[in-house]
């Protein structure tokens, strides 16, 4: 449409200003997260000998780190403070003998330490090489393969806790630990399900925060509810493991009932 104004024509639709649409939907832009310097990247195994009564429970026996490319930097045996019950060789590969040489535990501790100061930290069901070790480390600087979605997901049952073993053979299709254990063999492990996910792990964390992976989901033994072991490490045989966790359950019931 036309308009004269003072003998000059213009077209009405050029003083209309056009009006930058609201609500555009903005397409999210794909994350590049990843960690920068591959040299602050270790993964870390332990194997666990059993003290005290019946070997029930757990003591560092070995400690295993190794970096990014799998290189050892450190491999250990450890003499526990306590008298071992139970060496547990079935599962630790660790032996009589192994402990004859072996370094005193607080030495081994502050040097591990050491090494893992301000570094990320890759392991498998790390909470318990931790444990061992007596020290803490970041949550943020730690990257547990037992905890991730991505990997819980593609397990036959994604209400347990998935073993190194069966992740290795879904994820990486590699056959691990079909004798005794090696606590080398399974660090190299952790470190290769994390390089194979890294990207996609990085920003699953941005997305939904560090402490997301820790919510909701059972860490320790599910067989007998203890934190103290894994469930290969568990001395309760499975059928008792089961009417373990029924008591347990009908107790929780009749302890709620009573507080009605």
């Amino acid at each position: 449409m036309k308009e004269q104004n003072g003998g000059a024509i213009k077209d009405i639709g050029d003083s209309i200003k056009k009006k930058p649409r609201k609500n555009r939907r903005k397409l999210r832009q794909p994350l590049t997260v990843s960690i920068a310097n591959q040299q602050n990247i270790l993964a870390i195994d332990c194997e666990m000998v059993g003290v005290g009564k019946n070997g029930k429970k757990s003591a560092l026996a070995r400690v295993s780190v190794v970096d990014f490319e799998g290189n050892v930097v450190i491999d250990t045996f450890v003499k526990p403070d306590q008298v071992v019950t139970d060496y547990r060789t079935f599962v630790s590969g660790v032996t009589k003998e192994s402990l004859v040489n072996a370094r005193d535990f607080k030495s081994v501790q502050n040097e591990v330490r050491r090494i893992l100061h301000g570094k990320y930290v890759i392991g498998h069901s790390v909470f318990f090489d931790f444990q061992a070790l007596k020290f803490t480390h970041p949550r943020r600087l730690t990257r547990d393969t037992s905890l991730y979605e991505g990997f819980i997901n593609r397990c036959p049952h994604p209400y347990r806790t998935p073993s190194l073993k069966q992740l290795a053979a879904i994820i990486l299709n590699e056959r691990i630990q079909e004798g005794e254990h090696d606590s080398i063999e399974d660090a190299k492990t952790a470190m290769k399900l994390y390089r194979k996910v890294e990207q996609e792990w990085e920003e699953w964390i941005e997305l939904h925060g560090i402490d997301a992976a820790y919510k909701n989901r059972r860490m320790g033994c599910f067989r007998c509810g203890s934190l103290e072991h894994v469930v290969r490490e568990c001395p309760v045989p499975s059928a008792t493991g089961y009417y373990m966790r029924r008591q347990q359950k009908n107790n929780s019931k009749e302890i709620k009932i009573a507080c009605i």
